[in-house]
């Protein structure tokens, strides 16, 4: 009986992991919102990988207990796979998605529509992001386009955003452009 209910208890950790782990690529495929970084690395440090073959074994010795995990062989397979690479795959659909479904935003939020290159950063969504380019490249245009993208998408509250700049007439620069992209947007903030 002792046995059994480890087996079970295994069981019911892969289940919840898969859960926790497809609804987040879910949600993100759901929601075009990209999936963070942080987010997959907390997901693949709890991944039940150590007793997979052990739940394996059980289903096949014991096929009655599949019948609480419904698809389990599916699930199983599904928890082999590295999520972080996962997620690494699915955040490029969610991009190449987004670059499609936003389109007219990325065109419009600023006086010259940005690029593929641009719009990507600004799609990306990670706590870390390092954005390094040449003077007159658009950093700042990428900078305010994110800002008014993750209001729009509702991934951030407006009051949440800290922008930073090196200096005062940078900072007004950015205040200035940020005001006036989100109002000619239609967004609020």
């Amino acid at each position: 009986i002792r046995r059994m209910s480890r087996q079970m208890a295994e069981l019911f950790q892969v289940a919840k992991w898969f859960e926790q782990a497809s609804g987040t690529l879910s949600e993100g495929l759901e929601r075009g919102i990209w999936i963070q970084r942080e987010r997959a690395i907390e997901l693949e440090g709890t991944r039940p990988a150590s007793i997979l073959r052990r739940v394996e074994r059980t289903i096949k010795l014991h096929p009655q207990i599949s019948q609480f995990l419904e698809n389990a062989h599916s699930k199983i397979t599904f928890c082999q796979v590295n999520f972080v690479s996962r997620v690494r795959e699915v955040n490029e659909l969610i991009t190449k998605n987004e670059l499609t479904a936003s389109r007219e935003f990325f065109d419009s939020i600023e006086k010259s529509p940005l690029s593929d290159e641009q719009a990507r950063a600004v799609i990306c969504c990670d706590n870390r992001v390092h954005l390094l380019a040449a003077a007159g490249s658009g950093k700042t245009s990428v900078i305010v386009a994110k800002a008014a993208y993750m209001i729009k998408k509702e991934i951030v509250q407006p009051n949440r955003i800290l922008i930073l700049a090196f200096n005062r007439g940078a900072a007004a620069e950015i205040q200035e452009r940020v005001t006036a992209r989100l109002a000619n947007a239609g967004i609020s903030h």
